[in-house]
């Protein structure tokens, strides 16, 4: 039986407690939050206690799922891994590279896991682009792209709109996309990036235009808090076919030598409990998490290259 604390119960954490509802052997201990009125009716709902600090979930707890803002994670990871409290962590990591070495750091010192919530890894289809391009289905990457935007209300959720707290969408929803196509194609060699303001009462980047190239390939991708309607396309090109999803619909393939198929996959949205799953699993059987500190400082490092392009209207070299 592995005791869960979730430290951070906004919008993201109560996903999270609601998949570990469903995994055996796990349970829900406690939950901490800056709001204690929030934690209080959280706790209710979900048949758990609120603790008063986070020194108190960690000790009440075997694995700390740390769902947070990311500025204030450093010392709270820190501090599970030093208790021996294995750790999730909701991507990013950290928003500089130093908290992201420290975090990794105290993780390996104490002996405890840490995987980062990179669930686009683990969603159905878009876990099938990626086998189709490692197969050799399509060929050998030509490039990769993702588009994900939506609108986003600052007045639900102040602290995204902080610079300080979030830092912007880049760090704080780009990263995803970023780690997903370094999957497929490695870690990038160059990266570059446009961006602005749309929202009039935006403090953050909330829209971005990212192009990554790889070794081999190139990854591009458009990101926004400020559109009016929501979008989520992902595809691959190689140099015998192509493959794309949207949404939760089919997964379309085409090959250049004119066959086609398409690929009924799970409807649903993001796949958190699959994500989960896979951390329990890995817990339980003694197997290293594949979605480690060093895959999150990674993405970070990107990251921080594309917000640097866009300052300075240059490509950065990684």
């Amino acid at each position: 039986m592995y005791n869960v604390a979730v430290i951070g119960v906004g919008g993201i954490a109560r996903v999270h407690m609601k998949t570990l509802n469903q995994i055996p052997d796990v349970r829900l201990v406690a939950i901490m939050d800056a709001d204690q009125e929030r934690a209080n009716s959280t706790a209710s709902e979900f048949g758990t206690q609120a603790v008063p600090d986070y020194r108190a979930a960690i000790e009440a707890a075997d694995v700390v799922f740390l769902c947070t803002p990311p500025h204030i994670r450093r010392e709270i990871a820190i501090a599970a891994a030093q208790a021996g409290k294995h750790l999730f962590i909701e991507k990013p990591l950290a928003l500089t590279l130093e908290d992201a070495d420290a975090m990794i750091a105290a993780a390996r010192d104490g002996g405890v896991q840490m995987m980062i919530g990179y669930v686009l890894r683990f969603t159905p289809s878009f876990r099938k682009l990626r086998e189709l391009l490692k197969e050799g289905v399509l060929g050998e990457l030509k490039s990769c792209m993702t588009q994900r935007y939506s609108y986003l209300n600052y007045a639900k959720s102040a602290w995204m709109n902080s610079p300080e707290m979030s830092g912007g969408i880049v760090l704080e929803f780009l990263t995803h996309d970023i780690d997903w196509l370094s999957w497929l194609g490695g870690h990038p060699q160059m990266a570059y990036a446009a961006a602005t303001t749309a929202n009039p009462a935006g403090r953050i980047i909330d829209t971005v235009w990212a192009n990554l190239t790889f070794q081999q390939g190139m990854g591009t991708t458009l990101a926004s808090y400020s559109m009016p309607v929501s979008n989520t396309l992902l595809a691959v090109q190689g140099d015998r076919g192509m493959a794309a999803v949207q949404g939760t619909g089919p997964l379309h393939v085409k090959l250049f030598d004119g066959s086609a198929q398409e690929y009924e996959m799970i409807a649903g949205g993001y796949d958190y409990l699959t994500q989960n799953l896979t951390f329990f699993d890995c817990l339980k059987d003694g197997r290293p998490v594949e979605v480690n500190g060093q895959v999150g400082r990674a993405a970070l490092e990107v990251a921080l290259a594309l917000v640097q392009s866009a300052a300075i209207h240059e490509v950065v070299r990684l």
